[in-house]
């Protein structure tokens, strides 16, 4: 039973790949509509695999109802936190760390694990799809492609615990409010 539970494991990987690659041929463009921050990130956490992570999010006022793909959106949640939930593997106490909050017209929004990390010479071979010795493959190549159709920008970088750090910023996602709302963990 153990084979058949890492057989399934690695089939389901197979096909997470597989549909990144697919939707990367793709070159659909947002259809932006109104919806809840809180709940895309909701939806993106669920489809996570149960390893006992440490999930604290914090948005700001001004975050509650955004205009993006929601489909896309919650696609490139998904990824960075796949991303970041095998990063954190071997990892004792793990934490991913959301948090969203309006900033210059846009959405900013910062996914960070207290994982392995990354090298600190991490350029922009890591969205690379198809390779390189930086390329995380083409989970981040499509985070990339989505973040730029909605005329952002996609970050990458060393979090305060030592982890990976992405910052995604999405044009004209929301209305500014600094105010923080939510904040603590869930």
């Amino acid at each position: 039973t153990k084979h058949v539970e890492r057989l399934k494991q690695q089939l389901g990987l197979s096909s997470h790949i597989i549909s990144n690659l697919l939707e990367l041929t793709r070159s659909q463009m947002p259809r932006r509509s109104t919806v809840g921050l809180r709940g895309l990130l909701d939806s993106a956490l669920q489809s996570l695999p149960e390893q006992g992570i440490l999930i604290d999010t914090e948005l700001a006022s001004g975050t509650e109802n955004v205009n993006v793909d929601p489909g896309q959106v919650k696609h490139l949640l998904m990824n960075l936190l796949l991303h970041c939930v095998n990063a954190l593997s071997a990892v004792e106490n793990p934490m991913i760390r959301l948090t969203g909050r309006p900033e210059r017209g846009g959405l900013l929004l910062t996914v960070e694990d207290n994982g392995e990390g990354l090298p600190e010479a991490l350029t922009r071979p890591v969205f690379d799809a198809f390779g390189g010795p930086q390329s995380a493959g083409s989970g981040l190549a499509l985070c990339q492609n989505i973040v730029e159709k909605h005329g952002g920008q996609l970050t990458v970088g060393i979090s305060g615990q030592g982890g990976a750090r992405f910052e995604i910023w999405l044009a004209a996602a929301c209305s500014p409010d600094p105010a923080w709302v939510g904040q603590g963990a869930d």
